[in-house]
């Protein structure tokens, strides 16, 4: 039980039951050797070949999408490519395919509006996902694609949100109340297909002025607001006070933490610049700044960054080639959304420190 609250860091129900004798394991810290003299470009080469390799491991092992993988690595990737750095471009067209094969399997069952026989809830995150990654890798609309944006449509409430838990038991990824509405809005904007327009015009346009509205709980929430707001570009100052109040939970380390009880993670980081960037905060902000100086000062020599895992097991745990063992796969989503960072960060700090700019 102590073990299980240490998950979420030194709260008050960790002091409650030390204080009335709970026993624990001893936690076995991860050896960590961070990268001397770390510069954006060299942080980027040195974390594209992980992220590749474990995103390529993954789909053979699990026969399933991964969140944390093919998806977040496929941003990561396009990232990277489109400000000017090299990739495995056999691996990321593999992936590509592996995706879309993944999406024609389901094509049938999401037809006939379902994605898993059971507790399938979080669809929308995983196949919106996936459309975003397809994306960011220039895929082009195509059957497949349809079959996942007419799936979302069916799903989406009346009120404009795709409904998600507020708590789910794969936190930080699975914590998704409101990002499951931004990640579905957006595959819609990426993929709906021009027959039936109005109406995919229509859903986007209710997500857009229900994430406006939404309370934000979380940093997770925070993030994924900011995102759906500024993907969407309708509401200026929703955006803007959706940028003050992310700002507002930049640690004094430069980045953001999961949780309030936690310490700050180059998940939360670099989803939280990301969206900043989106929202075009500018790269000579301080706070900018702060975020890329806290992401180059984490990440480790073999070009990772270490994410402690604070979900309950529920997959069977295999090794991906990513480092840290059990906690491999929240440190490489973490890995992916701070490549995806710094790799937007690079031509704007790079353009700043030009002489004669």
């Amino acid at each position: 039980m102590l073990d299980i609250a240490r998950l979420h860091g030194d709260t008050p129900i960790v002091e409650q039951l030390t204080r009335y004798g709970a026993k624990g394991s001893a936690p076995r810290p991860a050896a960590l050797k961070p990268r001397p003299e770390n510069s954006i470009q060299s942080a980027i080469q040195a974390s594209l070949p992980l992220i590749q390799r474990a995103d390529a491991n993954f789909i053979p092992k699990a026969a399933c999408f991964s969140c944390h993988n093919n998806s977040f690595a496929a941003m990561a990737v396009g990232a990277a490519r489109r400000n000017g750095f090299p990739v495995d471009e056999k691996t990321a067209a593999q992936q590509v395919k592996a995706n879309v094969f993944g999406l024609q399997k389901l094509r049938d069952n999401l037809h006939q509006g379902f994605f898993a026989p059971v507790v399938d809830y979080f669809a929308p995150f995983v196949l919106g996902g996936v459309l975003i990654g397809l994306d960011a890798e220039h895929y082009s609309p195509d059957l497949n694609t349809d079959a996942v944006v007419m799936f979302l449509k069916s799903r989406q409430s009346p009120d404009g949100q795709w409904i998600y838990p507020i708590a789910d038991a794969r936190p930080p990824i699975c914590s998704d109340y409101i990002a499951q509405t931004a990640v579905s809005m957006r595959a819609l904007q990426l993929y709906a297909p021009k027959m039936d327009k109005p109406a995919y015009d229509h859903a986007i346009d209710l997500a857009a002025a229900w994430l406006a509205r939404a309370r934000s709980i979380t940093n997770e929430d925070r993030i994924a607001r900011l995102l759906g707001l500024a993907w969407a570009g309708k509401d200026k100052q929703a955006t803007q006070i959706a940028v003050r109040e992310l700002l507002a939970t930049q640690r004094a380390d430069g980045g953001w933490s999961d949780l309030d009880s936690l310490e700050s993670s180059a998940y939360t980081t670099g989803r939280s610049l990301v969206a900043l960037q989106s929202a075009q905060l500018p790269a000579a902000d301080p706070a900018y700044q702060r975020a890329v100086k806290y992401l180059l000062n984490t990440q480790q020599a073999d070009g990772s960054w270490y994410v402690k895992t604070r979900a309950m097991g529920l997959q069977p745990y295999f090794d991906a080639g990513f480092p840290y063992g059990f906690d491999q796969w929240i440190s490489g989503a973490g890995t992916n959304w701070a490549t995806v960072a710094l790799s937007q960060a690079f031509p704007a700090t790079t353009a700043m420190a030009s002489p004669g700019r």
